[in-house]
């Protein structure tokens, strides 16, 4: 297994940030100057998960929705994105299943399984953790794209761009045939 390299500069400390949604993002950006860290995120891009239901009903919304990770994070020259999912965190090192195939996004520094000599795993060391996950559905990963076994295809913007796509015919036709939903809870994707 290969040992994730972090930015030059070692006056910094070590920072790891799992996860890359609302929670990470605002860490990183608050602790980029501070810390060189390493952003665990499987996907290539942020989803404003509790607007994706909108999405569903008024596709044309999607791109306000959804941005590459590169766009988000790039400028931040100590922040790397390792793309893959940490499968076991101990307490200065973390071991990260490496997505396969990943593409490199211009404008933020990218760590990939072809960066490992071919391995699919890497350790990363860290001093500090923070597990930013957020929360977790139950059933598919239709609303909210976590990384599991069974979501590989929706891991890149691309992919999940293409899953929305072929979910409208179905949602349409639904609506066609006078369908009804429900929905439970008043969270803020209920609500919206």
């Amino acid at each position: 297994m290969s040992t994730w390299p972090y930015s030059s500069d070692h006056a910094k400390k070590r920072l790891i940030v799992v996860g890359c949604g609302p929670a990470g993002i605002a860490v990183v950006r608050a602790l980029a100057s501070e810390f060189r860290i390493a952003v665990v995120e499987p996907k290539d891009y942020y989803e404003y998960t509790p607007g994706i239901l909108r999405g569903f009903v008024q596709p044309n919304l999607l791109p306000d929705l959804q941005v590459e990770l590169s766009k988000v994070l790039g400028g931040l020259d100590s922040v790397t994105h390792v793309r893959g999912t940490v499968v076991n965190l101990a307490s200065c090192s973390a071991e990260i299943n490496l997505v396969a195939d990943s593409h490199r996004d211009e404008g933020v520094n990218q760590h990939t399984s072809s960066q490992c000599q071919g391995t699919q795993k890497v350790e990363v060391p860290f001093d500090y953790a923070v597990v930013a996950t957020g929360s977790k559905y139950s059933g598919s990963g239709l609303w909210k794209v976590t990384g599991a076994p069974g979501e590989e295809a929706w891991i890149s913007l691309s992919g999940r761009k293409a899953s929305l796509a072929a979910s409208f015919p179905n949602l349409q036709n639904i609506q066609r045939q006078k369908g009804t939903a429900v929905v439970v809870g008043a969270g803020l994707v209920g609500v919206e």
